[in-house]
């Protein structure tokens, strides 16, 4: 288990965030996108959940 999801399922949503969406560094994988976008909605951040799915419509065609 990717260390994103394993976060993600322990209920460390903010470390999920801060490894992912407010990192320098990209995510470890594009499966981290649903853990992230989880996390923020989460953590009651629904405008920047919305935003950051906005921005990455793009490459969510490629997830399917």
């Amino acid at each position: 288990m990717g260390l994103i999801k394993q976060l993600f399922y322990q209920g460390e949503y903010a470390q999920v965030i801060e490894k992912t969406y407010e990192s320098s560094r990209p995510a470890e994988s594009s499966d981290s996108y649903v853990f992230t976008l989880g996390s923020l909605s989460f953590l009651g951040r629904t405008q920047e959940a919305e935003a950051y799915y906005k921005s990455q419509q793009q490459n969510l065609t490629s997830l399917e």
